[in-house]
């Protein structure tokens, strides 16, 4: 029982912690929050990964990778972007998170990730039902270069 209530409080104090920190603009959110969720952006090597979590730490709600030409986004994260198809069986849990952790492929355009790119909000699933990530202004300018990069033309 346990192994179940303990990942499912886990996620929705997670989600629970990006609605709070989804109010205002960054500056103000920083005054209030000392632990805002945020849009952050990295490269490795070709792979650009967007992720959603908390600053300076491997608290992610979800990441979005792809390589320069992909026509397909894999996400990863304990919540899943709505529409997406997921796979049957339970998903694996992270042995350091204690969490289950999702992988799925989407189409760049998805509703999902089209919302995203263009409003600033990305509708997801979680074990606790549907929510949404919304991005604050500043972040809005991270979520375009990681599209910008999965458009790119491959070298």
């Amino acid at each position: 029982m346990f192994k179940v209530l303990i990942p499912a409080a886990a996620t929705l104090a997670l989600i629970a912690a990006a609605a709070q920190s989804q109010s205002g603009t960054r500056a103000e959110t920083d005054l209030h929050d000392p632990l805002p969720m945020a849009w952050y952006l990295s490269q490795e090597g070709d792979m650009a990964r967007l992720a959603y979590g908390l600053a300076n730490s491997d608290q992610l709600l979800i990441m979005l990778t792809c390589a320069p030409g992909d026509a397909r986004v894999r996400s990863y994260g304990t919540v899943t972007p709505a529409g997406a198809d997921l796979p049957e069986g339970p998903a694996p849990i992270d042995p350091l998170l204690g969490l289950a952790m999702a992988g799925v492929t989407m189409d760049v355009n998805a509703p999902a990730l089209r919302t995203l790119r263009e409003e600033g909000r990305l509708p997801v699933l979680a074990q606790t039902g549907r929510s949404t990530l919304s991005a604050a202004e500043p972040d809005k300018a991270v979520i375009a270069g990681f599209f910008a990069h999965c458009a790119k033309t491959a070298a």
